[in-house]
């Protein structure tokens, strides 16, 4: 006989028994309780050094064995034997490599698998819900960061006319530009999934210098800002970036069609996320042939990214804190300035 501890699954009272096991059968017998179980309906749970050997019986309830060389005895009479995966676990090799696996499943999922998993959602999203996130995406934004826009009518005038004038005929949802005043946000550009180009007073005092008009070879800079984010938009990159940054919200979006939880967390993402290489890519080739269609040279592009990589420049020499430029700087969540204007140089015949 083997003492044990036995509970009966419908109260937390301890009943001392002593277990009996046959070939076909595990018995329990106690002062105010006798059972037995087939043993091929009970299951013995994973069997730890300093744990007790505990056995779950079919009608939910269970037993457990304490005292070592009881563990081992009962182990014995029920001809348990280790799966291989526990056999494996037991020996240093192969726990290290069972965990250099989950690192690099872990990896794979994030770099690979979740993307994967994003471009396969998007499909599904009707514009409507796109829309109903921008919207909100926005709305949270003017209730933190942004303010509304400083920018005399005259130059936002100036600047719609700029898109109006390189804005495509036909585009896969309407999209318009605005303006907003984000001191901690810096010169910068953003792209809402509602199809909305959010253009900070900073970008526009960056491209023309403060109070000037939009002219010249500014306005070709500053159309290249606006191509680049109609990009965006046109290959859904700022709601496969939200998706990506929230996968949990997403899966339950996706399953009861409820993205309140994406769109709480959207703002935040927007500003703090970053783009792909390869979404940037695409969008500067977005932009590239946008540009040309309407004469301007993709070299404007790259004029404007220099002048932004000096200021940021300027910022490093003036001390300002990484954090800060981390979310401040247009330039942290784009490919290196120097193989963008490049390639943007080679793109206009430089």
């Amino acid at each position: 006989m083997i003492s044990a501890n036995y509970f009966d699954g419908r109260n937390g009272k301890l009943h001392q028994v002593d277990v009996s096991v046959d070939k076909e059968a595990i018995s329990l017998f106690g002062v105010d309780i006798t059972r037995s179980f087939l043993k091929t309906a009970t299951q013995v749970l994973e069997p730890f050094e300093r744990a007790p050997c505990v056995l779950s019986f079919p009608d939910g309830s269970r037993c457990e064995v304490h005292e070592s060389s009881a563990k081992a005895e009962l182990l014995a009479l029920l001809a348990y034997r280790k799966s291989f995966v526990m056999r494996w676990q037991d020996k240093w090799p192969g726990a290290l490599l069972a965990l250099v696996v989950m690192l690099f499943a872990l990896f794979a999922g994030y770099w690979w698998g979740i993307p994967w998993a994003v471009d396969q959602v998007v499909p599904l999203i009707p514009d409507s819900a796109e829309k109903k996130l921008g919207d909100e995406v926005l709305a949270g934004l003017d209730s933190g960061l942004f303010q509304p826009s400083k920018l005399s009518k005259e130059r936002q005038q100036q600047a719609q006319d700029i898109f109006a004038a390189i804005k495509p005929a036909v585009t896969r949802i309407p999209v318009r530009l605005v303006f907003r005043d984000a001191k901690s946000v810096g010169p910068n550009g953003l792209a809402l999934p509602n199809g909305t180009i959010v253009v900070t007073d900073a970008m526009v005092d960056h491209i023309t210098g403060v109070g000037s008009d939009l002219s010249g070879f500014l306005a070709d800079e500053f159309a290249g800002v606006l191509a680049h984010e109609m990009g965006h938009i046109q290959y859904r990159h700022s709601l496969k970036n939200l998706l990506h940054g929230s996968v949990l919200a997403v899966a339950t979006g996706t399953l009861f069609g409820d993205f309140s939880a994406l769109a709480a967390a959207a703002p935040t993402l927007v500003l703090q996320g970053q783009y792909s290489r390869e979404m940037e890519t695409q969008a500067d080739d977005y932009a590239v042939m946008l540009l040309k269609q309407h004469g301007i040279s993709p070299s404007h592009m790259a004029d404007l990214f220099e002048s932004l990589e000096k200021r940021n420049k300027r910022n490093l020499a003036s001390g300002i804190p990484l954090w800060m430029r981390a979310t401040t700087d247009y330039l942290a969540s784009h490919p290196p300035t120097e193989q963008r204007a490049a390639r943007l140089r080679q793109a206009a015949g430089q």
